[in-house]
């Protein structure tokens, strides 16, 4: 049996329900979480109506204990093998997808949580992402290969950009409602919405709106790895800006380790990351209490 761990408490910090174990139920997450030292809460986008339930019982006989501090959308997850795209030319899918992000709002709108971590989807193009990953792991990912896939994404940004504003309209009127932020995570895959400059070019359309960036390390390194884009450039230009950040590792493109245990720049995080963004523990399924804790080099 792993040891009892009590972490410094470190203001804004919150432990990500991703982390959760198989069939762990909310009663025994919530207990791991204030076993651990973690006062708030993200509840992230695998949550199901069932398990949501319980968890909004059980969270408003400990509210004096825990809080919850961002929602992943769309949550509940949705039916499917993925999320309906928000930034799609298809408009039943657009339609399906903001209904989702409704009802993550609502929820964490009803939870008082903060903020609504989204991710805006892909562009419809052709592309063999399993062979990009082949070549990576066999390391023999031709430089040319990886300018061409640069060149064809910077000649989709106007269609990207046109995409996003459809999809993120709407839903910013509706966040700003209910008093909520919007938060754009980035992406790892060449063809997902934003690209890094994009991102700049939304926050400035919807300046005054609530939206701001947030921060995925592990998706940062795999871009990088791949050679689309530096990880570094990236905290550079929005990291003071992000309304909070997973703390996640990666390992090539292997993400969801725990923080400090792979090959993510953990002090460049930590210093780029303003002490106002809210944090949060986002570990792949299976992750120890001891794994946890001893990883937890935030504020170190």
């Amino acid at each position: 049996m792993g040891q009892r761990h009590i972490l410094r408490p470190v203001q804004g910090l919150c432990l990500s329900t991703w982390c959760r174990n198989e069939d762990e139920s909310p009663s025994a997450f919530f207990d791991r979480a204030l076993r651990l030292g973690f006062g708030a809460l993200a509840w992230d986008a695998t949550l199901s109506p069932a398990f949501l339930a319980e968890a909004e019982s059980e969270l408003s006989a400990r509210r004096e204990d825990l809080r919850v501090l961002v929602v992943e959308g769309p949550c509940p997850a949705p039916r499917g093998r993925r999320a309906p795209r928000l930034a799609t030319a298809d408009k039943e899918e657009r339609r399906a997808a903001l209904k989702g992000l409704e009802d993550t709002l609502t929820l964490a709108a009803r939870v008082a949580a903060r903020v609504v971590v989204v991710k805006l989807g892909s562009l419809d193009v052709q592309t063999n992402w399993a062979r990009l990953v082949r070549a990576f792991s066999r390391r023999s990912l031709d430089r040319s290969d990886v300018d061409a896939l640069i060149a064809e994404r910077a000649r989709l940004a106007p269609l990207a950009l046109d995409l996003a504003r459809f999809g993120l309209d709407p839903l910013l009127h509706q966040a700003q409602e209910k008093g909520l932020s919007v938060a754009l995570v980035n992406r790892a895959r060449w063809f997902e919405i934003p690209a890094d400059m994009e991102l700049g070019v939304l926050l400035e359309d919807f300046r005054g709106a609530p939206l701001a960036p947030w921060h995925d390390p592990a998706a940062a390194h795999a871009r990088e790895a791949l050679g689309f884009g530096s990880a570094a450039s990236l905290l550079a230009v929005h990291g003071k800006h992000a309304r909070g950040a997973w703390l996640t590792d990666a390992v090539g493109l292997l993400g969801g380790l725990p923080w400090g245990r792979g090959e993510v720049d953990t002090g460049t995080v930590r210093s780029a990351i303003s002490p106002d963004a809210i944090l949060a523990i986002h570990v792949a399924p299976g992750v120890t209490d001891d794994e946890l804790a001893s990883s937890l080099t935030w504020g170190a």
